[in-house]
């Protein structure tokens, strides 16, 4: 059997046989798709169209088409541009063109920045220039007007097809422009802007967009603020759900070198008028509280500055202090002192706060003019800001009395297995 051939005793060779009744499925579908393009498309063309040679310039429309008053004067060029744009489709179709090349898409992109721009009225424009397309009375002048009769001639045949087009598309425009005349507010702001009303609706789009992602990110904020805080049972125990990103460490000994400083920042002015004073003087005070543990089974230190804490520590108590850090990060605020010595546990709900939000001090300041612009831009998001502060309050509070207790009690437990009276050197 020649191998070039399918037999129709699939016995003999039922795979080439199926390869090439696909081969030839598959040339008949892509004939029938290219075809029906063509056929969607005005004839090929042999050669140059007789119209292109004297289409006309831009600006020469422009100066044209006038009408009684501005607007009218704006739909006949609208009209008259659209008829001309309608014809380099047609040379693009008659050279089998899918695609714009530089000389149709160079004349085309002329007339398009030539269309009227419109005042807040660009779809009733659109409309009505659609009508005049499709009306004899305005495309047979024009044609004339512009181009030669053999030119007219060869158009001909294609005008009732770029009339029906026109038409097909008037119900769409028209419906657009009714929307735009039930908005003068924006007809207003257009045209003190110089914008399309189109161009107002692509601002008022976006102005919705940025509205619901700023809505929706807090919504979700607020909602992931309902749950508690809890850790895992792990050694050591780590936070569970949205904080599960957080790395908790933990570090067990001695005190030693337990220092306390104070430093007051004095900010204002005052004078005096006679015997009068004025103005008024505010001062600030923070206590920084510096101390290092020991481990004196493996002779391990770690240094601990606190800052408003407050906590009394005194030498060779044992104590444990955990912190929680970023991905990526080598440092995190330290969130709980366990004084296994005397029993008790100390948290701060305003570095628990840090953790819950995971904010970032170095970036307040910007954080800060964001919140303003979006206060000022988004109102209903204050609203929910202030919502969602008061839920990671009542967070916070809850984690502190009750959420902590896992991390406490295997602290509590690392603690006993140091040696009884064991101190460091």
């Amino acid at each position: 059997m020649n191998p070039k051939t399918c037999s129709v005793n699939k016995s003999e060779n039922p795979r080439r046989c199926s390869t090439s009744l696909k081969a030839i499925a598959l040339a008949a579908t892509f004939a029938i798709v290219f075809w029906s393009f063509q056929a969607n498309a005005y004839p090929l063309h042999n050669g140059e169209y007789l119209f292109w040679p004297v289409m006309p310039k831009a600006s020469r429309v422009l100066a044209d088409m006038k009408g009684t008053n501005d607007f009218d004067t704006a739909v006949r060029q609208t009209a008259a541009l659209g008829l001309l744009r309608d014809l380099v489709k047609v040379d693009m179709d008659g050279k089998g063109l899918r695609y714009a090349p530089a000389r149709e898409d160079e004349l085309d992109t002329a007339y398009v920045h030539a269309l009227p721009k419109g005042n807040g009225n660009v779809y009733e424009i659109s409309a009505k220039a659609l009508r005049l397309q499709a009306d004899p009375s305005f495309v047979e002048p024009f044609l004339k007007r512009y181009f030669s009769e053999a030119a007219v001639r060869e158009i001909e045949p294609m005008v009732p097809d770029l009339e029906a087009d026109a038409l097909n598309n008037v119900a769409q425009v028209e419906a657009l422009a009714k929307r735009e005349a039930a908005s003068p507010k924006k007809q207003t702001f257009a045209s003190q802007n110089g914008l399309t009303s189109a161009q107002v609706e692509d601002l008022v789009d976006a102005g919705i967009a940025f509205y619901l992602i700023f809505m929706i990110m807090w919504l979700v904020k607020i909602f992931r603020s309902f749950g508690s805080l809890r850790m895992t049972s792990d050694d050591p125990p780590q936070f569970r759900g949205r904080l599960k990103s957080l790395k908790v460490y933990t570090f067990t000994g001695y005190v030693r070198g337990s220092a306390t400083r104070s430093n007051t920042t004095v900010s204002g002015s005052i004078s005096t008028a006679g015997n009068r004073v004025q103005g008024n003087v505010s001062s600030h005070t923070t206590l920084d509280q510096t101390f290092r543990l020991v481990d004196p089974r493996n002779q391990q230190e770690h240094n601990f500055q606190l800052r408003n804490w407050d906590v009394q520590l005194f030498e060779n108590q044992l104590v444990s202090v955990a912190w929680a850090n970023r991905k990526h990060r080598n440092d995190g605020p330290v969130f709980i002192v366990v004084n296994h010595t005397t029993g008790e546990h100390f948290l701060k709900k305003n570095v628990m706060l840090v953790i819950i939000t995971k904010w970032n001090p170095s970036l307040q300041s910007v954080v800060l003019i964001r919140n303003i612009i979006l206060f000022i831009a988004i109102p209903p998001v204050l609203l929910l800001d202030i919502f969602w502060q008061i839920l990671i309050r009542i967070q916070a509070k809850r984690f502190i009395s009750s959420g902590v207790q896992p991390l406490v009690k295997a602290l509590n437990q690392k603690a006993k297995e140091f040696v009884k009276g064991s101190v460091p050197y």
